[in-house]
């Protein structure tokens, strides 16, 4: 079992003379000491651009829900008047015929 686990490796290690004891360097780690930092600026950068592209993406479909409501209600004002002007007609022309009738 203890094969399988490895040999721990301490820093210190005996000299030549009987209490000649000596401390191994500190093994040089593969990232540098500013990493986390690095990490964590380049984690908040993403997060802001995340939030500004949200927030984009926002207002272009507010600007785009406007736009289509300000399009239904264009239509439906051009149908509103195009009625009108029928029934005003249809209403001149019975009020013509009335008038036309009452002569005879």
């Amino acid at each position: 079992m203890l094969s399988l686990e490895g040999r721990r490796k301490y820093r210190n290690f005996n000299g030549p003379t009987p209490h000649a004891v000596a401390i191994r360097a500190r093994p040089v780690r593969p990232k540098p000491t500013d990493y986390l930092i690095l990490e964590s600026r380049k984690q908040e950068e993403a997060r802001e651009a995340a939030l500004d592209i949200t927030k984009q993406d926002g207002f272009a479909l507010l600007r785009t829900n406007w736009e289509n409501v300000t399009d239904k209600k264009i239509q439906q004002n051009l149908i509103d008047r195009r009625v009108k002007e029928q029934l005003t007609e249809l209403s001149s022309e019975l009020q013509q015929r009335r008038e036309k009738y009452l002569t005879l």
